[in-house]
């Protein structure tokens, strides 16, 4: 048999060596591919994450919104014109002596106002303060009350730091999303040299 074998003519080898390099270049190429995909699809997941993770923050800093201005009571003091002088104290608005008798005065610091019946001394009987702190005065100050919009200082820093979370997640989301394009480009880059193996 091995004699008749030697009897046949030679063939060329270089068409299977031709086949077997493309089949290598081919498996080679195959498995860039592959790896390709899963990294697109591993930025994609992350992208999807990520998207939902800024959605949920945006959710939370519309409803912290709804909550950072309250309505609260604040006290003031409203001034009522009186017929009369009173005795009144600058420094706490209260109406120390109505309806004062003596001689008037609305300079501050007056010594007319230690002869008041609201005084004993230098300070005031009835609110404690020195007799410079007091005047005369055709009115009176009412304690009110009134809601006025306050902003609260705890909601106001979360909603803070959810949007620098955000503008933080928005910076890499959009790192991803030029990761995924530069992923696109190789892998059609990949299919094409695929299809050029495939098709010699």
């Amino acid at each position: 048999m091995l004699k008749e074998v030697s009897k046949c003519p030679l063939k060329p080898t270089e068409e299977f060596i031709r086949i077997k390099h493309g089949r290598d270049l081919l498996k080679k190429k195959l498995t860039e591919c592959n790896e390709g995909e899963t990294k697109i699809h591993l930025k994609r997941r992350e992208l999807e994450e990520l998207t939902s993770s800024i959605s949920k923050r945006k959710t939370s800093i519309s409803d912290l919104h709804k909550k950072l201005i309250q309505m609260v009571k604040e006290t003031y003091w409203q001034a009522v014109p009186t017929s009369y002088y009173n005795t009144t104290c600058l420094a706490c608005k209260k109406c120390c002596h109505e309806q004062y008798g003596l001689e008037k005065t609305e300079i501050q610091e007056s010594e007319i106002l230690k002869k008041c019946y609201a005084f004993s001394g230098e300070n005031c009987r009835e609110c404690g303060h020195h007799y410079s702190s007091h005047v005369h005065l055709m009115e009176r100050y009412v304690e009110k009350t009134r809601e006025i919009p306050s902003i609260d200082p705890t909601v106001k820093h979360n909603i803070d730091k959810l949007q620098n979370e955000n503008a933080q997640k928005e910076e890499i989301l959009k790192n991803i999303q030029e990761k995924i394009k530069e992923l696109d480009v190789q892998l059609d880059k990949l299919h094409l040299e695929i299809q050029d193996i495939v098709t010699v």
